[in-house]
Formats: C-alpha cells, sequence, structure tokens
C-alpha cells in the first residue's frame, strides 16, 4: 500500500483524534492534582475518567471501518488506504493513550499551571445560567428517582418519564445546579439533599427548595438586595439588568421567567406581573453583613 491523498487524509483525521484524546486525558490527570489528589492517585483516577470516552470513540471508529480496511473489491484502492491508516493508528493511539501516555507522566511529572486566585468581583462576574425547567419536572424527576433506589441511567428516565432526551438532560443539569442529583458516568443518583427532598412534607420541600436556591449566585444576590431594601421590594427591570450583567449570552427573559418559577415553588420571592416587582417573602432576616 503506498502513500497517497487517502492515506494522507487517514492521517489528518487520525492525529486530530489521537491529539485530542492525550490532551484530554493529559487534562484530567492535572485536573485530578489541582483537587489534591497525590500524583499516582490523580493519574488512576483521571485515566479511569477518560477511558470510557477514549474507548467508545476509538472503537467505534475502528468496527465501523474495519470492513473498508478488509475490503478488495470495486472501488476499494480508494477506500483500503483511509481506513487501514484510522483503524491500525486508533489501535496504536488506544494503547499509547491510555497505557504510555499515564507512565510518561509519571515519570516527567509535569509541573500544575499556575492560576492566581479569583477575587470575589471576579467570581461573581459571570453565573450559570438557570436551564429552561419548571420545578414540577425536576420534583417529579426526583420522585421517579426515589423510587427506583435513587439512581437510574439517562436514556432509562427519558423513557420511563416519555420525554426527549435532550429535555431529560436539561432537567438532570437543573437538578445538579440545585445540589439533587449528581451524574457519575452514564447514571444519574439523588445526592443526600436530594433524597431529604423527595420524602419530605410539602413545607419541608419548600425549605429545602429555598436553601438549595440561596447556594446560586442570582438567588443570592438578589436576596441580599431585597433584604437591604426599604420593603424589601425591586422592579422588574434591575432583575433582568442583574441578568443581562452576569449572563450576557443568554435569554434573558426565559432566565427571568425560571427565576420566578423557582422562587415560588421555594416561596422564596414573589413577582406581582401588574406593578412588575419582585418582592422578598417571609422573614426578611436581618441586613446582610450583621
Amino acid at each position: 500500500m503506498h502513500l497517497n491523498v487517502s492515506t494522507g487524509v487517514g492521517f489528518a483525521a487520525l492525529f486530530g483524534v489521537a491529539l485530542m484524546d492525550g490532551v484530554l486525558m493529559i487534562k484530567a490527570i492535572t485536573t485530578a492534582r489541582q483537587q489534591g489528589a497525590p500524583l499516582e492517585e490523580a493519574i488512576v483516577k483521571g485515566a479511569q475518567s477518560r477511558l470510557r470516552a477514549i474507548l467508545m470513540t476509538a472503537l467505534i471508529a475502528m468496527l465501523g471501518l474495519l470492513p473498508a480496511s478488509l475490503a478488495t473489491g470495486l472501488g476499494s484502492d480508494v477506500q483500503r488506504p483511509l481506513a487501514t491508516v484510522i483503524v491500525w493508528g486508533l489501535f496504536s493511539a488506544l494503547f499509547l493513550t491510555l497505557f504510555v501516555l499515564p507512565c510518561f507522566y509519571r515519570l516527567f511529572v509535569p509541573g500544575l499551571p499556575e492560576s492566581a486566585p479569583a477575587t470575589e468581583s471576579e467570581g461573581a462576574e459571570f453565573m450559570e445560567p438557570l436551564p429552561d425547567v419548571s420545578a414540577s419536572e425536576l420534583v417529579g424527576l426526583l420522585e421517579y428517582l426515589h423510587g427506583q433506589g435513587g439512581e437510574a441511567e439517562v436514556y432509562r428516565i427519558a423513557e420511563a418519564t416519555n420525554r426527549e432526551f435532550n429535555r431529560v438532560i436539561a432537567i438532570v443539569k437543573a437538578g445538579e445546579m440545585l445540589g439533587f442529583l449528581d451524574t457519575p458516568g452514564p447514571l444519574v443518583t439523588l445526592t443526600a439533599r436530594g433524597g431529604a427532598f423527595a420524602t419530605a412534607a410539602a413545607e419541608g420541600r419548600q425549605e429545602i427548595w429555598r436553601e438549595q436556591l440561596l447556594r446560586l449566585g442570582l438567588f443570592r444576590d438578589i436576596h441580599e438586595l431585597l433584604r437591604r431594601q426599604p420593603g424589601h421590594s425591586v422592579d422588574r427591570d434591575f432583575v433582568l439588568e442583574t441578568i443581562i450583567t452576569r449572563m450576557p449570552y443568554e435569554n434573558y427573559e426565559r432566565i427571568f421567567n425560571t427565576f420566578v418559577r423557582w422562587s415560588r415553588f421555594g416561596e422564596l420571592f414573589a413577582y406581582d406581573g401588574t406593578t412588575e416587582r419582585v418582592t422578598l417573602l417571609g422573614d426578611a432576616g436581618p441586613p446582610a453583613g450583621h
């Protein structure tokens, strides 16, 4: 087999996949070290976290192109060189990424990247956008997981709840933001807080929901502001301005609607559509900073 255009295209695709896998492996190990894990433990943890993704991408491509690599019929002169390069190149890259690269990492021990500690103003500059998910959807998922022993696969959740996969992913993301769910691999599991919510009565659920809302930057900032305001109320435009400032690339109207729905469920804030004002509910508590 000679070097030609087909093999060149195969090498280009192979180099891209191999480099991406290697970079992600190094990033996973480095992240584990930054989180405080010892070197050997970080290498094992990083390799395990990337094992499934690397195997899936490599095996799918290898199995899909293996028939073309072995073909001898009409047109195989064009397909076989490209497929052969990718199949056997990915096979060797799979071995090098999973076994050789961690060994070299252990031998040379690259230094950790220096990162300046973020200041309070920098940390509050941007916030993660709120998923367009209603409280009832998330509550339904928590109750379903509780009935399944606290965990289930994402695909099974979509099938059992008769929802589209993308919709289930959005609900799971909302649960993760609120600290109710965790996603180790393909599983969705209830956290201790999520389990407590699923088993609590109505008032207990509102209290837990309210506490988890105040862990999110947007709700916490608005809450602290309302506690300082006379009458504990602000205009809708102020909340929208906060959303636009902290989430400049998001649909601020959609974020505001989610903000209102989640706040009402936890009885944290109330929104009057007539006066267009957001009001702090319940005991306002002491002024912020006291």
